[in-house]
């Protein structure tokens, strides 16, 4: 696996974390901190306005996605949410996409 590739890094680091809680027997509560590689710098919003500047909004998407299984339902909701009115604001964005991340963010709400 290549630990220098952000999303790769970020679903090891969680896979770790899950791990760690769910091997937890005595009923104590963790608390899993997911630690940034030295040199990466910024924000989940940081790393996607990168993508939406590069215009590799279907990444964005993916990226969001993604974050579902990482952040707290409310974090969550207000990244998507916040994606959303990015793509909104571009021309060029397939309208199929917006529609997948609005469902996304219809399930999830739902939740």
């Amino acid at each position: 696996m290549d630990d220098n590739d952000f999303v790769m890094h970020q679903v090891k680091s969680f896979a770790e974390g899950f791990g760690i809680v769910i091997n937890n027997r005595d009923g104590s509560k963790s608390q899993v901190i997911f630690e940034q590689e030295q040199g990466q710098s910024g924000t989940i919003k940081d790393e996607l306005n990168k993508l939406l500047s590069k215009k590799k909004y279907d990444s964005a998407v993916r990226l969001v996605f993604e974050q579902k299984f990482i952040l707290e339902h409310d974090d969550y909701l207000k990244l998507a949410y916040w994606l959303l009115s990015e793509l909104n604001s571009h021309d060029d964005v397939d309208e199929k996409l917006k529609n997948e991340l609005a469902h996304s963010i219809y399930k999830v709400a739902k939740m």
